[in-house]
């Protein structure tokens, strides 16, 4: 047999093994194929196909490089590589794959598509949506690209514009239930939340078991203080921050027994879920009930303080030279779904973009969290004792002008958050500019008329650490420019 023929014959029984799903048995058979005939473009896409199904986005990187290596203007193969940068969060790296992909095919319509998620990941709103403008263009009844304009346009903060891209979407693709959650979700920011649960309800009917749009359904009937229909349709959810909101909505309604013991039953799973531990400590003070979740039971005292002298031999010239380089990134006035008011804020991970300054600040931070955990290391709740591991740090800059605040929140996806001070206010005023913790979240349920609290008032170049279930906020609007860098740990899953 010719060995065309039989490369042939072997590619095609690749293909055979990828198509329901064997993805390991893919790569093993793929390599074996490699060692043999080492320039084969098509074995090396496969076989990175099968190591992204497989979550190995960084073997799936090597692979398309690889095919790239071998065959430069292979277009999949950049899309292909791009697909799997974006994956890791390299959405600096996507974005130039994309742009290669497109320069290579300018009617690439996936790849344009595709570019605009790496973009608005980046936070690059405007380019993002003039990306999906030339999908549209490209192909104008492609609901995706209209689905995914709409929903940066939501991040943007222009709520009519997404709805009018997701009806869109859905006029194309009449099935499409992820277009109904997000339309509910921008009708439900433009004030109009009948509307919004209207488009949940159409979303669950076509996907009874989308528990995204439950969720959203249920946090809609919070907010109306429907406290019995939100705790349906977040039990219908089951989701890990379904969860949470359900225990709110069992404060909310005095049910505390049961919520205790919905708590002691779920354990297992919550034992560490920011979100919950929120509720629980805030639950133990307004009611004087303890609850068995022990994530961290006084957050309150485990707030650490570090500062950037003692990493920088000239503290002003590294903060000069270190906005700078956050002055070249895109930030957004008020950014949907931020806690940000009156001020500008950057969306995407700041550590993504490896420049000279950043990067410093990402050691230094990395070593803070260091002596953090070594200052608090004799404690034995489950936030020291579970440390996870393979954290990722991601961080985001702010700047608050005059009058500017942000609201109590938490950071569920975090499991050690902190605020780095560039440009403190000092205008002498008490309380003016500091950054305050309490138990209590922005619209927790009272049931005493105050909560512990304990602030700070930072001065430049501070470094403030604290439990990502803690919520912090700036509770006095500031009389002049206020510059920080937040930044979370994040832990490896949350939902």
């Amino acid at each position: 047999m010719p060995v065309d023929t039989w490369l042939n014959e072997q590619v095609e029984a690749l293909v055979a093994v990828y198509d329901p799903g064997n993805f390991a048995q893919v790569v093993e058979q793929g390599f074996a194929l490699l060692a043999q005939y080492s320039q084969l473009v098509i074995v090396y896409t496969i076989v990175g196909a099968a190591n992204a199904e497989l979550g190995r986005y960084d073997a799936a990187i090597e692979n398309h490089t690889r095919a790239i290596a071998l065959e430069p203007e292979y277009t999949e193969a950049y899309c292909n590589l791009a697909d799997a940068q974006f994956e890791t969060g390299d959405f600096a790296a996507a974005i130039h794959s994309f742009q290669r992909a497109i320069q290579l095919k300018p009617d690439y319509v996936e790849a344009q598509c595709n570019l605009g998620n790496a973009l608005r990941e980046q936070g690059d709103l405007n380019a993002a949506i003039e990306s999906y403008r030339q999908a549209i263009a490209l192909q104008p009844n492609l609901a995706l690209a209209h689905y995914n304009l709409g929903i940066t346009h939501n991040v943007k903060g222009d709520p009519d514009s997404a709805i009018q891209s997701y009806r869109r979407a859905i006029e194309l693709h009449p099935n499409f239930a992820e277009a109904y959650c997000n339309l509910g979700n921008a009708l439900g920011i433009s004030g109009d939340r009948q509307a919004a649960i209207s488009a949940y309800q159409e979303a669950i009917k076509l996907r009874p078991n989308y528990g995204e749009a439950h969720y959203n359904l249920g946090l809609t009937y919070k907010d109306l203080k429907r406290y019995e229909d939100a705790l349906q349709s977040l039990a219908t959810a089951n989701t890990d921050k379904a969860f949470a909101e359900s225990l709110f909505c069992l404060h909310a309604l005095g049910r505390h027994e049961e919520f205790l013991a919905t708590v002691e039953a779920n354990l297992a799973s919550c034992g560490t879920d920011r979100r919950v531990a929120a509720i629980c400590a805030f639950f133990a003070y307004q009611t004087g009930l303890e609850t068995l979740h022990a994530f961290c039971p006084d957050p309150l005292e485990t707030i650490g303080f570090g500062s950037l002298i003692g990493h920088v031999d000239d503290q002003d010239g590294f903060i000069d030279r270190l906005e700078h380089e956050l002055l070249q990134r895109a930030e957004w006035w008020e950014p949907d779904g931020k806690t940000t008011q009156k001020g500008f804020q950057t969306l995407g991970n700041l550590f993504t973009e490896k420049t000279e300054y950043v990067m410093q600040l990402k050691g230094i931070i990395e070593d803070e969290i260091d002596a953090y955990r070594d200052a608090f290391a004799p404690r034995s709740d489950l936030f020291f004792e579970h440390w996870p591991e393979n954290t990722r740090l991601t961080g985001w800059s702010v700047r608050l002008q005059s009058g500017g605040y942000q609201n109590p929140h938490i950071h569920p996806s975090g499991w050690l958050s902190g605020v780095v001070y560039l440009k403190p206010v000092d205008t002498g005023n008490d309380g003016e500019g500091s950054i305050e913790f309490g138990l209590a979240g922005a619209d927790f349920p009272m049931l005493k008329d105050e909560a512990p609290t304990r602030r700070h008032q930072p001065e430049k170049g501070d470094i403030v650490l604290f439990p990502s279930s803690l919520p912090p906020h700036h509770p006095f609007p500031n009389e002049g420019e206020r510059v920080i860098v937040a930044f979370d740990l994040l832990a490896p899953h949350h939902d």
